[in-house]
């Protein structure tokens, strides 16, 4: 099961949001872990913090193949590339 850290959001890096209490994680396999497991078949909410401090927000489709975007192209989303 993923790891969900309840530490200070200066270190969180990613924060699921879906209708209960956000949950955070530190990192991304943490993340990706936990919405195969809970996730499939939903639409979510992903808000992340970059390395420069900026925050942004993806939303994302859990399937059985994969994490995709929900919007425009539908790319394979790796969670990595927000951050950095």
């Amino acid at each position: 099961m993923a790891s969900i850290s309840n530490l200070s959001r200066d270190i969180t890096m990613f924060e699921l949001r879906t209708f209960g209490e956000p949950l955070e994680f530190q990192n991304s396999l943490d993340l990706t872990q936990h919405l195969k497991a809970h996730h499939v078949g939903d639409h979510v909410a992903v808000t992340y913090k970059r390395d420069n401090g900026m925050k942004g927000i993806v939303f994302v489709t859990v399937t059985e193949s994969g994490i995709r975007e929900s919007h425009g192209n539908q790319q394979v989303v790796n969670f990595d590339s927000f951050i950095h």
